[in-house]
């Protein structure tokens, strides 16, 4: 049901109510007023009737009395009459009219002279003629009321149609507005009620959004560029990373090579070296070799470009991918890292939260480093709850000031030397989780026991749906 017809349906109501109870009232007021006159008539012609027929009763003129009670029933109102001589010397009774009985009202006028009763006068008055105003009289009044309606209801139509045709029109472009399109604006004739002032609030309205939109255009495009300057400082800190964990991996498979081929040069030159042990120093050089293939195989893979499109992986093949890339330096600063994965599917951006894994497990890395303690710890946890993947990345790194820990996704944030951080890292992180895998990532400070012994350290929450793989 639009708005037009609640109105109008509304409005018929109204009237009709309105009108019903003022041709009711009015009726009843006019059934009242002629009631009333046809009971003072009565009154008024029993007093008149009662003098003037005792004397002629009293002197018994009956020709005269005759005359006057025949003049007296010429009356429409009066159905039938009858004159009672007490003496039987005079009777006269005049019954010829048409009438309803059931609209008789009786008056009986007593006749006396000097206190000597002498008959009575005995006359019936008939509403027939007060039923057949009052019919009349509401015929009129109704079709009065009726057209009075009909002529209401057009100009009530007029006008509210005239009104929800300019809501109609507001309406409308405010659907297209709520879809994006700004260019219906609203042509309502000039107007100074209030649909005329709601119509130019909504086209200024319009025309903000408009210049709104274009500010957000720019915005928009500047947040693009800002975003591809943090995804490339990113990728270069990445990159700095991987060259650092490449120097450590490899350090000791090249010493070994260094230091085969040197003992071999030395023994063939003093020849001392037999086929057996040349046959061991080729071995070693080549499983160092292999050593270092496989390892710049995984940092190749983090940043090859067909490692960049959303596809199904498991989190366990991600994690330990992760972990390749930086386990070196962990062990070498003798942080134990422990996991308990519970593993599944989920539909990611491989080389994207591999980057978040490590962004993370370098955090606490630098945290740990900082602390005086022989236990360095990092805890992977992942589990599936309520089809959400939860990873949680903990360390015993006695954790982020409470004044600071609601600030560390913020960009440029950093609780390092501008020369060692540029406090991208987390931010690129919340970015990732939120933006590209639509989940959600939250820290906090944790107390915890491992192995019976208490420890304080920082939490970080990953949350990830599952349902889409459904």
């Amino acid at each position: 049901m639009n708005l037009t017809y609640k109105l109008f349906l509304s409005v018929l109501i109204s009237v009709v109510i309105f009108f019903g109870l003022f041709v009711t009232v009015v009726i009843k007021i006019e059934k009242d007023k002629v009631n009333e006159i046809f009971y003072s008539k009565i009154e008024h012609n029993k007093e008149i009737y009662s003098a003037s027929i005792s004397t002629l009763l009293y002197t018994l003129n009956e020709d005269v009395i005759k005359s006057m009670i025949t003049s007296i029933y010429k009356d429409k109102e009066i159905a039938k009459l009858e004159l009672i001589d007490n003496s039987k010397l005079i009777k006269i009774k005049i019954d010829n009219k048409t009438y309803k009985n059931e609209n008789l009202v009786k008056s009986l006028i007593s006749l006396k002279y000097n206190d000597e009763d002498l008959g009575k006068l005995i006359i019936y008055y008939s509403k027939d003629l007060i039923f057949e105003h009052l019919k009349n009289y509401q015929f009129i009044i109704f079709s009065f009321a009726l057209l009075l309606t009909l002529i209401l209801i057009l100009i009530l139509y007029f006008f509210i149609n005239k009104v929800s045709s300019s809501l109609k029109l507001l309406t409308k472009a405010s659907v297209k507005i709520a879809n994006g399109d700004l260019s219906q604006e609203i042509k309502i004739d000039e107007r100074k009620d209030e649909i005329g002032i709601l119509s130019e609030q909504f086209n200024l309205m319009r025309k903000a959004l408009i210049r709104r939109r274009k500010i957000n255009k720019r915005q928009l495009v500047e947040l693009k560029e800002k975003d591809l300057i943090l995804i490339q400082q990113t990728k270069m800190a990445a990159m700095g990373e991987m060259l650092e964990n490449i120097a450590h991996q490899w350090r000791q498979p090249l010493s070994v090579i260094s230091t085969a081929a040197t003992g071999a040069k030395l023994q063939k030159e003093m020849d001392t070296l037999s086929d057996t042990e040349l046959t061991s120093i080729l071995t070693s050089i080549n499983n160092s070799a292999q050593y270092l293939s496989s390892t710049i195989e995984y940092f190749r893979g983090f940043f090859d470009p067909r490692n960049n499109k959303e596809r199904k992986l498991l989190i366990s093949s991600i994690i330990e991918k992760a972990l390749s890339l930086i386990n070196t330096q962990f062990e070498d600063k003798n942080i134990q890292i422990i996991t308990n994965i519970e593993d599944c599917t989920i539909l990611s951006i491989e080389n994207e939260l591999i980057q978040v894994f490590v962004n993370i497990l370098n955090n606490s890395r630098d945290a740990l480093l900082k602390i005086e303690s022989k236990e360095k710890l990092v805890f992977i946890d992942t589990k599936v709850k309520k089809n959400s993947l939860i990873i949680e990345i903990k360390d015993n790194a006695q954790g982020i000031d409470e004044r600071i820990i609601d600030k560390i996704f913020e960009l440029y944030f950093t609780t390092k030397h501008q020369s060692q951080g540029t406090g991208v890292g987390l931010y690129m992180c919340e970015n990732i989780i939120r933006n590209h895998l639509k989940g959600s990532i939250t820290v906090k400070n944790v107390s915890f026991k491992y192995k019976d012994i208490p420890y304080t350290g920082t939490n970080f929450t990953i949350k990830i749906s599952l349902k889409h793989l459904k």
